[in-house]
C-alpha cells in the first residue's frame, strides 16, 4: 500500500494545529511583553484563561468556547492604547482571527464582535491621545485579521458542503448498483425457471410414458427406452442450467464486487 503523503491533517487535526499555534502566541507574547500596569497584566491574563478555556471546550462545548474566545479578544482590544507595548493588540488579533474562522458561529455575531473590538480599539487609542496614524493603524489590522478569518470560515462551510455532497453521491451509486444488481439476479432466477421448467416437463412426459408401457402393456423394451430418454433429457436440463448460469455470471459481477466498486 503507498504511503500517505505527511500532510497536516494527517498528523493532527487542522484545527488542532491551529489552537497549538495560538496558545504559542498566547505565551510568547506575554513572555515579551513589557508592561509596567498591573490592571493590564489582570486583563491579560483574563483573556489568557478565557483562550485556554476556548482550547478545551471547543470539541465538546462550541458556543461556551466561542464566547471565551470572544471575551478572549475584547478585553485585550480595550487596551490597546493603554498597553506599553503592541502585545495587546496581538493578543486580540489572535483571538478574533480564530473566532472569526470558527463555522460553529454565525456570521453576523463574528463581525459584531469585529466591529466591538475595532471601536473599543479606536476609543482607547483616542482617549490615550495617540496620533490618527497609530489610532486606525491597529483597528485596521483587527479589520483585516476578520476578513482573513471569514474567507478561511467560507472555505471550510464550502468543504464541509462538498463533502456532505459526495456522501451522499457514493451512498445514492451503492444503491443503484444493489438495485442493478438485484434486478440481474431476478433475472438470472427467471432464465433458470426458463430452462428447468422445460427439462422437468419433457422428463414428467417420458417418465408417465414408462409407467404406461410398463403398466398398460407390460413393455419392458419400450420402458426401458423411455427411461433412457427421461435420464438424457435430466442430464441436458441439468447442462443447459449450468450453462445458462454461467454465461449470466460472466456477463454480471458478483454483489460484493459491484457494492465494492460503487464504494
Amino acid at each position: 500500500m503507498p504511503k500517505r503523503p505527511l500532510l497536516p491533517d494527517t498528523i493532527a487535526p487542522s484545527w488542532l494545529v491551529v489552537q497549538l499555534l495560538g496558545t504559542l502566541f498566547f505565551a510568547v507574547t506575554l513572555l515579551t511583553a513589557r508592561e509596567p500596569d498591573p490592571r493590564v497584566w489582570a486583563a491579560y491574563g483574563v483573556a489568557s484563561a478565557c483562550w485556554l478555556g476556548f482550547v478545551v471546550l471547543a470539541p465538546r462545548l462550541p458556543k461556551t468556547a466561542a464566547v471565551l474566545l470572544a471575551v478572549a479578544s475584547v478585553l485585550p482590544a480595550a487596551l490597546v492604547g493603554r498597553a506599553g507595548d503592541s502585545s495587546a493588540i496581538i493578543l486580540s488579533a489572535v483571538a478574533l482571527g480564530r473566532l472569526a474562522t470558527l463555522t460553529t458561529t454565525g456570521v453576523g455575531v463574528i463581525l459584531g464582535i469585529g466591529l466591538l473590538d475595532i471601536a473599543l480599539a479606536v476609543t482607547s487609542h483616542v482617549l490615550a491621545g495617540h496620533s490618527p496614524g497609530a489610532t486606525l493603524a491597529e483597528p485596521a489590522v483587527l479589520l483585516l485579521l476578520v476578513l482573513v478569518g471569514l474567507n478561511r470560515r467560507q472555505y471550510e462551510v464550502q468543504a464541509k458542503q462538498a463533502e456532505a455532497l459526495l456522501e451522499q453521491t457514493r451512498l445514492a451509486q451503492a444503491e443503484h448498483a444493489r438495485a442493478a444488481a438485484l434486478d440481474e439476479r431476478t433475472r438470472i432466477a427467471r432464465e433458470l425457471h426458463d430452462v428447468l421448467a422445460h427439462s422437468l416437463g419433457a422428463l414428467g412426459v417420458q417418465l408417465e410414458l414408462a409407467e404406461a408401457l410398463l403398466a398398460e402393456k407390460s413393455d419392458v423394451d419400450g420402458a426401458l427406452r423411455s427411461v433412457k430418454r427421461s435420464r438424457r433429457l435430466a442430464a441436458d436440463g441439468l447442462a443447459e442450467a449450468r450453462d445458462a448460469v454461467a454465461a449470466l455470471r460472466r456477463d454480471i459481477p458478483p454483489l460484493a464486487d459491484v457494492l465494492a466498486a460503487a464504494a
